[in-house]
C-alpha cells in the first residue's frame, strides 16, 4: 500500500509537514492541567474529565473527534474539531507573518 503524501481531514487536505508543525507548536505552548473541581456536563461520566481540565487550564479550545459526545461548550472554551483547530493555527500564523 503506497503512503499517502498528505493528511486527509474531512474534505481539506493538510501536507504532513503542516500537521508535523502544527502539533510541534501545540507540544511547545501546552501545559498538562490536572482537574481542580468536578464538573457534571456531559452524560458520559469520562468526557467530564476533558472538561474539568479544560476548565482548569481556561483553556480557549477543547479539541475532539467527538462533538456528539461534546456538544455543550463550557464558560469560554470552544468545541471544534481538529481539522477546524488547524485552520485557526492557520489563520493566527498568516496574521503573525503579515
Amino acid at each position: 500500500m503506497k503512503k499517502s503524501s498528505t493528511v486527509r481531514a474531512s474534505s481539506k487536505r493538510f501536507p504532513p509537514c503542516y500537521v508535523k508543525n502544527a502539533l510541534a507548536s501545540i507540544r511547545r505552548t501546552a501545559s498538562l492541567v490536572p482537574p481542580t473541581r468536578t464538573l457534571k456536563i456531559s452524560t458520559h461520566e469520562s468526557d467530564n474529565r476533558l472538561y474539568e481540565c479544560a476548565d482548569a487550564a481556561q483553556a480557549d479550545y477543547l479539541v475532539t473527534g467527538n462533538t456528539k459526545h461534546f456538544s455543550v461548550e463550557h464558560g469560554n472554551t470552544k468545541i471544534v474539531t481538529p481539522r477546524q483547530f488547524l485552520e485557526i493555527i492557520a489563520a493566527q500564523h498568516r496574521e503573525q507573518k503579515r
